[in-house]
């Protein structure tokens, strides 16, 4: 097993085999990600905007933005933000919409079946629809 960073090119999806997962791979990864960051902003601008417009208080908005990962999880919940907070409803909504995240796991599991399960979880961590 090579321990050596193979940066895959532009065109170019790496095998399993090929892909090393290494701090100069993760910092690889992440400067391919910056262009999101643009999507990003404007989408937090969006969440802001309609956060506010049910009634949220800039706090709730930036303790949501802090604690919840999902940005369609975020959106549901602005559907159902409403007096009395059906937080078994909200739980509810969140899990079912967050269920994608096994499909996009298990279409990994190639590469991560190499690695050992310390380092596996590490990385799954980091999945995103975005990423």
């Amino acid at each position: 097993m090579s321990t050596t960073l193979r940066a895959p090119t532009s065109t170019s999806t790496p095998t399993p085999d090929e892909t090393t997962f290494t701090l100069a791979g993760a910092l690889h990864g992440a400067r391919l990600t910056v262009p999101l960051a643009a999507s990003s902003l404007a989408y937090g601008l969006v969440f802001g905007v309609l956060a506010r417009g049910v009634g949220m208080s800039m706090s709730e908005v930036a303790l949501m933005s802090t604690l919840v990962f999902s940005g369609a999880a975020q959106l549901v919940v602005l559907g159902l933000w409403a007096a009395p907070l059906p937080v078994a409803g909200i739980l509810v909504a969140t899990l079912v919409v967050s269920l994608r995240h096994l499909l996009l796991g298990a279409s990994l599991q190639p590469w991560f079946a190499r690695l050992p399960t310390r380092r596996a979880y590490g990385t799954i961590f980091f999945l995103s629809d975005e990423t």
